[in-house]
């Protein structure tokens, strides 16, 4: 006796089912590609944050070094001048400025305004004196700087931290004041006041310090 065999076809989806199907996988696809570029972006960001700090950090740090060379350059001169007053003038002949000097240079000027720098294309400032790479005293810094950083020195004349006997020490140079009675063997010592601005960029020009800071030398005793 044969066998009669019953073969059943198979029931395809429809057509709406299929469309569901690839609408499903179109939007998954969408939503995987809309994180990754999120992802991508997230990381940029992190990037340029992390560039950014270190720019900063390396402006800081290259200014700070400019500040502490020109105080060093003043305490070096201060003990090889003799007693020589170390005073300003317009031209900076000692490497020190008058004031005058900064209201009649438009170089120096804008030399301190904070967070601009005015080198030309080289690098060179009209006025300031430029940090060499040898002396900048931390690793890698200076090659990663756009410009070597700058410092101008100005005089700003003689210290009077009292009005006379009824002041602090009394006026500078006067009697009572420390070094006119025993520092001094001349008698008389001139107190003056240096202000110190230096200046530095970071590995571009969207990096830029500005530092100031105040130093006191005694041209004699």
């Amino acid at each position: 006796m044969g066998h009669l065999a019953t073969h059943l076809k198979p029931e395809l989806p429809s057509r709406a089912a299929r469309g569901f199907a690839l609408f499903t996988a179109l939007v998954f696809l969408a939503l995987t590609l809309v994180l990754a570029l999120a992802a991508s972006r997230s990381g940029q960001l992190m990037h340029t944050v992390a560039a950014n700090e270190r720019a900063k950090s390396l402006a800081d740090a290259a200014a700070e070094a400019a500040l502490r060379r020109g105080e060093h350059l003043l305490l070096v001169q201060y003990l090889v001048s003799n007693g020589t007053v170390l005073a300003g003038d317009l031209q900076g002949s000692q490497g020190i400025y008058s004031p005058d000097a900064v209201l009649s240079s438009t170089a120096l000027q804008n030399f301190m305004i904070p967070d601009r720098w005015p080198g030309t294309g080289d690098g060179s400032i009209p006025g300031a004196q430029m940090v060499a790479n040898s002396e900048i005293d931390f690793q890698g810094a200076s090659e990663a700087l756009k410009y070597q950083p700058g410092f101008i020195i100005e005089d700003l004349g003689p210290a009077r931290p009292g009005g006379g006997t009824s002041g602090e020490l009394g006026a500078t140079g006067g009697t009572g004041y420390e070094g006119s009675a025993g520092g001094s063997p001349a008698g008389n010592s001139d107190l003056r006041v240096y202000r110190i601005t230096s200046k530095s960029t970071g590995p571009t020009t969207r990096a830029i310090t500005t530092m100031q800071s105040v130093f006191a030398g005694r041209t004699q005793g």
